[in-house]
């Protein structure tokens, strides 16, 4: 096993570039996708950008892959390695999420009923215009 870690980390550096290149391309399209961006714009640019949208399959496939991986590692030392994984994932995306919630309230993005509505996973009765 410890014979493949090298050829197991380029192979991962690899998917990691890819995945980064995927994303970048995503957060582009959302930018550069904005009507007063596309304003007088070409075609061909146009049709650059919104490509940009395509590669988040190809994103949520490397996801995926390193996902799985990730919780095929964490089996060998762990009884409930899905259990390990999930608190991981949590204890590391929840507090940016807060974070990030508590930035636009205070910005003004978004009003008290939005930041609680975000807090408890609740929009049935948000209006979203």
């Amino acid at each position: 096993m410890k014979s493949l870690d090298k050829e197991s980390s380029a192979r991962n550096s690899a998917m990691d570039g890819l995945r980064a290149f995927a994303a970048f391309s995503v957060v582009i399209f959302h930018v550069l996708c904005q009507p007063h961006y596309m304003e007088g714009k070409g075609e061909l640019y146009k049709s650059v950008v919104i490509s940009g949208a395509s590669l988040v399959q190809v994103f949520f496939v490397i996801s995926g892959y390193f996902i799985f991986e990730s919780i095929k590692s964490i089996s060998n030392g762990f009884q409930n390695p899905h259990l390990v994984f999930f608190l991981k994932r949590f204890f590391r995306i929840i507090p940016v999420w807060i974070l990030a919630l508590t930035i636009m309230l205070v910005k003004g993005e978004i009003s008290w009923l939005g930041y609680f509505a975000n807090l408890v996973f609740y929009f049935g009765d948000m209006p979203f215009n």
